[in-house]
């Protein structure tokens, strides 16, 4: 039976920030097994996005009372909450509340055009910087964005596809661990995977300078970079970004290949464990937006293996 005030609390933590990494992936975990949760944390951060403007990053009113009235005006209008929702909403909002203003007040400082905030994607999600860059991220992915004067800069853990905003004044710089790619205006790709010690870079169009230390690489349309073990390890075709579009497409791939995408795709995964004998065994499929249960359920068929997820560590044994 759902305990809804430890409920309620453990999603207010979500949506500020205030857990650890280990209790954000048990969370997380909670989210993918139970609709219900689910559900109503996603009701809930339906309204925290419109108060923050978490996606637009749009000039916010400054005082508590007009931020306030939008929050109402937003659940009104746009029929975000169900009854139930909006009473639990209300038990909440004097915590909710003061700290989306301060957070706000925090992010945009709008006398000196000065624009901090973090970000992390529960789906795969999409949103636009103040300086219109539009970013895709993947589920799990989070970034931190700095804007000041003549200066764009994003931290980035996860993986995104950006289309950045053309402004020969200001460079925008994505930090990925060690690595930094420069651009003025482009459209590409970075992936950064936590714990993997591994960053890859694909450009779709434009240039961009990929640094790591002293050493730098400049690539082109359908370049691709990776650094691995704090160097460069060569160039390539860029890999297939289909979970852009939602979609996870295999093309005559191992069970190994299949592991890794889903790693890096499914945030309740934090490894993948593969055991028993070597298989040789190659599957063409899609997923398109689909459990990660339903998607092991599949493979099992295809592999004729046992994979299982297991306090967050895919395992794949015979």
């Amino acid at each position: 039976m759902i305990n809804q005030e430890e409920i309620d609390n453990q999603i207010i933590r979500r949506l500020t920030g205030d857990m650890s990494a280990e209790e954000q992936l048990a969370f997380d975990a909670q989210l993918h097994s139970n609709s219900e949760i689910r559900r109503q944390f996603e009701e809930m951060q339906s309204v925290w996005n419109i108060s923050a403007e978490a996606k637009t990053l749009q000039k916010f009113e400054q005082s508590r009372d007009a931020s306030w009235i939008k929050i109402k005006t937003a659940i009104n209008d746009r029929h975000v909450v169900k009854r139930g929702f909006a009473k639990r909403f209300m038990r909440v909002a004097a915590v909710l509340v003061p700290l989306m203003v301060l957070g706000v007040t925090v992010w945009m400082t709008a006398f000196n055009r000065t624009h901090e905030f973090t970000y992390t994607a529960m789906n795969v999600d999409t949103i636009t910087l103040p300086d219109q860059t539009e970013l895709i991220l993947n589920a799990g992915t989070t970034i931190e964005y700095f804007d000041r004067a003549g200066e764009r800069r994003l931290r980035l853990a996860g993986m995104a596809h950006l289309h950045v905003a053309r402004d020969e004044q200001r460079p925008f710089v994505v930090k990925a661990g060690d690595t930094k790619v420069r651009v003025l205006g482009t459209e590409f790709n970075v992936e950064n995977i936590d714990g993997r010690n591994r960053v890859k870079v694909d450009v779709e169009s434009g240039r961009v300078r990929v640094t790591l230390h002293d050493n730098k690489i400049e690539l082109t349309a359908n370049q691709s970079v990776t650094v691995e073990n704090g160097r460069f390890v060569g160039t390539e075709v860029p890999a297939d970004n289909s979970w852009v579009e939602g979609s996870l497409v295999f093309d005559n791939a191992t069970i190994e290949e299949i592991a890794e995408k889903l790693l890096n795709y499914y945030p309740q995964i934090c490894d993948v464990r593969i055991g028993g004998t070597h298989d040789t065994t190659r599957v063409t499929t899609k997923f398109v937006r689909q459990p990660l249960d339903e998607v092991i359920e599949e493979l099992n068929i295809h592999f004729n293996r046992k994979i299982t997820l297991s306090e967050g560590y895919l395992v794949i044994s015979d």
